[in-house]
């Protein structure tokens, strides 16, 4: 079963998953994942962490919106951390706005 419905998700975690430029990416989130293993739960010893760190951001992202979508505030105080994660990595990423032009100029 996809960690994931929705096939844009699906096919960025399969280039997370393969594509070296992503290693220091996920090398960060499998660190984050194993600080935060109180959060995290009983997700195994740190090599299995790092073996499944795809799956877990996986897990994380899809937490995150159902959280979002439930106003489920207490869960997104817990997993603030997962979300600071997420807005360093496309801080060096220049957005687009929603009219197609740069946010980033």
């Amino acid at each position: 079963m996809p960690a994931t419905d929705d096939p844009r998700v699906a096919e960025a975690l399969r280039d997370l998953a393969t594509d070296p430029e992503f290693a220091p990416i996920k090398t960060n989130l499998a660190l984050a994942f194993i600080a935060h293993k109180a959060d995290v739960g009983d997700v195994g010893s740190d090599q299995e962490i790092v073996d499944h760190v795809d799956d877990i951001t996986a897990i994380l992202f899809g937490l995150t919106l159902r959280a979002m979508r439930d106003s489920d505030y207490e869960w997104m105080a817990r997993f603030a951390w997962f979300g600071e994660i997420v807005d360093e990595l496309t801080d060096d990423e220049p957005g687009k706005a929603l009219d197609g032009y740069s946010s980033g100029s």
